[in-house]
């Protein structure tokens, strides 16, 4: 595991007494072999780095459950491709929002080009120049300004730029094969298919439903092979975007007297992750042995919140790599089992993940600028136990 730095950001007394995430600072207990050090409000995540490429599908057996692949050069971050959010109960999601900084104003200039063709000699040539300021809706707004492209309101039952989905091909919508139930609509419960898309209900889910947010863009040739017979969409792309959730994970116990394997897998253990959407959308969860995704090649997985065996008042955080590769941070976030929790998760093009928790107060603005609303989303507040993990590289 890479040195972890765990600091009170702003406070020079509080980084001498709380320092270096060591042996002496590692309060928490170790459950199941992973470390529950110290409960923090932030983790940033750097050097998400892969070099090389991974096995990207470009085919499948849909009779056998196998995949052709084919090498997928990646350069940077492989979260910078399409994310598709995801979330295992018993959890409830009230809000959540997807942010992208504004594209700059282009603005058109006169410029005298000498264009080479002689019936061109004298031609004027309109050249497009960026600027630093930003348009919305024909007005100029400054910069620095972040935009709202995906948002979900539970009370309100509003839906804006994103679809939900879960696993239940078949039933409805998407596919049942010898590689199992593909990505479906789902219905507003999330426990079966449905035919067309539908609004989450405002209200908990249970111990191991999950269910799935994808943009509401229809796939193209972007998106690479999809499996067939599935409502493909792109997931959330760009090496700058904020994720921002307010969610509870309340306690779900399912009865178990007689230690079912089945009713113990799982149970009372929400979560809240970002997977490459090209894993869904080929085969996430297969029957058997077979496996037909890029995700043991590295084409990535962020754990976000994810509550774990024995451990149940806690949420770890973790990144997937290539197969034995990544690494988690040993510090954790508390679970939110009485109320309702407000995060931001800040991909930076640094190669950097920033999960950090929100004000209470602080509201999904369909745009937002201004130092202190940016620095809440993007995580640089003072004050806050925060934690630094830099992903090792095997």
């Amino acid at each position: 595991m890479a040195p972890v730095k765990s600091v009170i950001l702003g406070s020079a007394a509080a980084l001498i007494s709380f320092g270096l995430a060591s042996a002496t600072s590692c309060s928490g207990p170790v459950i199941n072999s992973i470390s529950y050090c110290n409960p923090v409000d932030q983790i940033k995540y750097d050097n998400i780095v892969s070099s090389g490429s991974y096995n990207d599908v470009i085919g499948m057996d849909l009779d056998s459950c196998t995949c052709s692949y084919a090498p997928k050069p990646v350069t940077g971050s492989p979260l910078d491709e399409g994310l598709s959010l995801h979330f295992r109960g018993p959890l409830q999601l009230k809000q959540f929002a997807v942010y992208y900084p504004a594209p700059p104003k282009q603005k058109r200039s006169h410029a005298h080009k000498h264009l080479g063709h002689h019936h061109a000699h004298h031609k004027r040539a309109m050249v497009d120049k960026p600027t630093s300021e930003y348009s919305d809706d024909g007005v100029t707004l400054p910069e620095g300004l972040w935009v709202r492209k995906a948002y979900y309101d539970g009370p309100s039952q509003t839906v804006e730029g994103l679809v939900f989905m879960n696993h239940r091909g078949g039933q409805g919508s998407g596919v049942w094969d010898k590689c199992g139930s593909s990505i479906s609509y789902m219905s507003s419960d999330t426990t079966v298919g449905a035919k067309n898309p539908q609004i989450l209900q405002n209200a908990p889910i249970k111990s191991r439903d999950e269910f799935m947010i994808f943009s509401d863009e229809e796939c193209d040739d972007s998106c690479g092979f999809s499996r067939p017979g599935i409502p493909a969409f792109k997931g959330f792309a760009g090496s700058k975007k904020i994720f921002v959730f307010e969610f509870s994970m309340p306690d779900d116990v399912t009865p178990n007297p007689n230690n079912d394997p089945e009713l113990s897998f799982n149970d009372n253990m929400p979560a809240i992750w970002a997977l490459n959407s090209k894993i869904p959308r080929t085969s996430q969860y297969v029957l058997g042995q077979n496996s037909c995704s890029c995700w043991s090649s590295g084409c990535g997985e962020l754990d976000l919140f994810e509550v774990l065996k024995d451990a149940t008042p806690m949420c770890k955080s973790h990144f997937h790599s290539k197969k034995g590769a990544g690494g988690g941070d040993p510090n954790y976030f508390p679970r939110p089992v009485n109320g309702f929790v407000k995060y931001a998760v800040y991909f930076n093009d640094d190669n950097s993940a920033t999960i950090t928790k929100l004000p209470d107060s602080l509201k999904f603005p369909k745009k937002f600028s201004g130092q202190a609303i940016i620095a809440n989303f993007t995580g640089l507040v003072a004050g806050i136990l925060s934690s630094i993990f830099s992903v090792p590289q095997n």
